[in-house]
Formats: structure tokens, C-alpha cells, sequence
């Protein structure tokens, strides 16, 4: 009794053009490619130096947690447009984020405080407030590179405070010089932890 399938079967012969004799010039190793991208981001170097005041400063405080910063920010943001184009504040310099009490835990309440220098004769309306921005001495760089690597400057920053003896002072700002979007490479943003 024979069953068909079950027996073993020879591959078929290769034709003769399809068998060289000639040796392989096919690399043995994958050549090594450079990086197809750079980083990100950017850092300047890292000086002491006193982060300015304005006399009229336009701006929404609140308590957040880093793991809601985004919807704390984007809040803020909003009431500030509303009041700018309501005629309420005349926005005149770069947007400033004051923040206070933080550290580096996720899940830690701090003070955020999220606005614009404004043109003398801004009013407050709702949550926008208007006041004074006292300057900071501060050991800052300029961080240059898109938001979702901004941590990057507090990783250089944070030793060197320990580093050079100074004492923070519980507060950090972030001053936008330059915006493009969340993930552009060109944003610039000034970055300082207060000291003493």
C-alpha cells in the first residue's frame, strides 16, 4: 500500500545559469550608517545671571501637578487670548511660566503661574490678574529644541545649582523668546532656577 504525500521528495535541481562559481562580493558586515537625525534640542551654557522683571505683568496663577501642566497651560493661555482680544491687556514681551514649590515629583501640587508683559493700562478680568513680576537672580540657560525634551535643561541646570553652593529659591521660569509650535527645533526658551 502506497500513501500519496507521505513519502520524501527531492527539491528540484537548480538550472545551470543560476550556480556561479564566482566568489561573493556582498559585504560580509552591514556597513555603519551616522545617525540619521541629530538631537532634538540644544543647550547654551550655563550662567549666573538676573532674569527680568516687568512692572506690568498680565497673568493666570494656579495650582497643577506636572502630570497635568498641559491642560493647566492651555487653560491659561486661553483666558489670556480672551482678555488680549477683548482689549482688557495690550500683550508686550515674550509669554513667561512662573513656577513655584516645584520639584521634580509628577504628582506634587506647585504654583503655576502662566503670562505675557503688558502694555501700562491692562485691567484684569476673570482669572487674568495684573501685577508686577518681580526680576530673579538665577542660574539659566537658553534651551533651544521642541517641548517634549524641556526637561533637559532642568537635568543640566539642577546639579550645577548644587554644584556651585547656590541656594535655590523654590521658584524656576521659562521665558518664551522664540515660538514656533510644541515640537518645532527653533523654539527658544530661556530657562532659570532661582538662587541665592
Amino acid at each position: 500500500m502506497i500513501i500519496a504525500g507521505c513519502g520524501r521528495k527531492t527539491p528540484p535541481a537548480l538550472p545551470p545559469s543560476s550556480i556561479s562559481t564566482q566568489p561573493s562580493t556582498a559585504p560580509l558586515t552591514k556597513p555603519v550608517l551616522p545617525p540619521l537625525s541629530r538631537p532634538s534640542y540644544h543647550l547654551s551654557e550655563t550662567t549666573e545671571q538676573i532674569l527680568p522683571g516687568y512692572p506690568v505683568f498680565a497673568s493666570v496663577s494656579q495650582k497643577t501637578t506636572f502630570r497635568n501642566l498641559r491642560p493647566a497651560i492651555d487653560e491659561a493661555m486661553k483666558e489670556l487670548m480672551a482678555a488680549s482680544n477683548a482689549g482688557g491687556i495690550t500683550i508686550a514681551g515674550p509669554a513667561v511660566f512662573v513656577y513655584r514649590g516645584a520639584t521634580m515629583e509628577l504628582d506634587k501640587p506647585f504654583t503655576l503661574e502662566v503670562g505675557f508683559p503688558a502694555a501700562p493700562g491692562a485691567k484684569a478680568a476673570g482669572k487674568v490678574k495684573v501685577g508686577e513680576l518681580s526680576a530673579m537672580a538665577a542660574l539659566a540657560l537658553t534651551y533651544t529644541g521642541p517641548l517634549s525634551a524641556i526637561d533637559k535643561a532642568y537635568d543640566e541646570l539642577m546639579p550645577k545649582v548644587q554644584g556651585r553652593k547656590l541656594t535655590p529659591t523654590g521658584e524656576s521660569r521659562e521665558v518664551y523668546q522664540g515660538w514656533e509650535g510644541p515640537e518645532s527645533p527653533n523654539n527658544r526658551v530661556l530657562v532659570g532656577i532661582g538662587v541665592k
